[in-house]
């Protein structure tokens, strides 16, 4: 495959300005919490109720009691996210230096870095950044907002974003579409269950899309409610079958896809086993066989059909597919619960 780096220094004037990145990380606020009322307000408190209690025993007919004094150990509700009244106004001029994704926190704003992607400056320049996110550790955290609030200073952006629970060898991978709010505001819903995830952020639009390369940036987010589960999804071809979102991830599987052409002619091929791989995404997998085999039938024409025998730990599971490779399972593919 083509090295990025290659193609963008061919399509590049020898005058390209580099990028201006600029990270803003902010350390997340901690919340203060209030202290305990200590030993001498215990006291007074004490002293008080007594005196409460006196004189509503002489005066209980004439003046109603005092509403109850909170008890020094009952517990102080914290203190809550402050919110901005104002919060700053948020505008950009396309030049050489790329928009960058603002998130609208209650009581911050946090700007995110752009780790992939490719910029088009108006005098036809073109540079690109081509690194993979920072350490989960070192990503800006925005705590567990319901939704994620963005800007992004170019209009007719779209933007999709990727959700890898965090905290585990095996992470489950759920995919979700942000919502246009406003011309330059989106709105990202949580997907999967609640759980903490590193969430990578893609977009494509104008200035920025060379040869399909998205802009990436990445951020931590502690959801705290449910969002859709992504299903079971398979494709195949004349070479290679991919399976992702299943709902285990199996200690062994094979496949085995027959193809018919369009004059009727059949074969089948085997794909070798995907078991005992490490999981890196639960439930996804990919088989590719080797077509070299001069003892393989040649395919005639177009159209093709399909039909997948997908065994997972010894189960099998029966596909069809037409020629756009899209796979129908009976049984259904295990899908992802808790």
């Amino acid at each position: 495959m083509t090295d990025l780096r290659a193609l963008v220094d061919d399509a590049t004037p020898s005058s390209a300005p580099d990028f201006d990145r600029v990270l803003a990380r902010r350390d997340q606020r901690n919340r203060r919490r209030r202290a305990m009322v200590g030993g001498a307000a215990a006291t007074a408190l004490v002293v008080g109720a007594s005196l409460v209690i006196v004189l509503g025993a002489s005066n209980s007919d004439e003046n109603p009691s005092p509403a109850p004094t909170p008890s020094p150990t009952q517990p102080i509700s914290p203190t809550p996210t402050p919110v901005r009244a104002d919060p700053p106004k948020l505008s950009y001029t396309w030049s050489k230096t790329p928009s960058q994704v603002v998130v609208r926190l209650p009581d911050r704003d946090v700007t995110l870095k752009t780790w992939l992607g490719c910029w088009w400056d108006p005098s036809g320049g073109l540079d690109c950044v081509e690194e993979r996110p920072d350490p989960v550790a070192m990503l800006p955290d925005i705590g567990s907002p319901e939704a994620v609030e963005f800007w992004f200073g170019v209009k007719g952006w779209t933007f999709e974003a990727s959700f890898s629970q965090l905290g585990t060898d095996c992470a489950r991978g759920e995919s979700a579409k942000t919502v246009v709010t406003g011309a330059h505001w989106f709105r990202l819903d949580p997907a999967g269950y609640a759980g903490d995830y590193q969430v990578d952020l893609a977009g494509y639009g104008p200035h920025a899309d060379f040869k399909g390369v998205p802009t990436m940036m990445s951020f931590v987010w502690h959801t705290t409610t449910d969002g859709p589960v992504d299903q079971p999804t398979a494709r195949v071809s004349h070479s290679d079958l991919e399976v992702s979102r299943v709902g285990f991830h199996p200690a062994s599987a094979t496949a085995k896809v027959t193809i018919t052409d369009a004059n009727g002619q059949r074969t089948t091929r085997r794909l070798p086993s995907a078991g005992n791989e490490p999981c890196t995404t639960l439930g996804s997998f990919y088989f590719q066989g080797d077509f070299d085999d001069p003892a393989i039938p040649k395919l005639g024409p177009r159209p093709y059909t399909y039909r997948v025998v997908l065994t997972l730990d010894g189960t099998p599971y029966v596909g069809t597919a037409k020629d756009d490779g899209q796979v129908t399972w009976t049984p259904a593919l295990p899908a992802y619960t808790r």
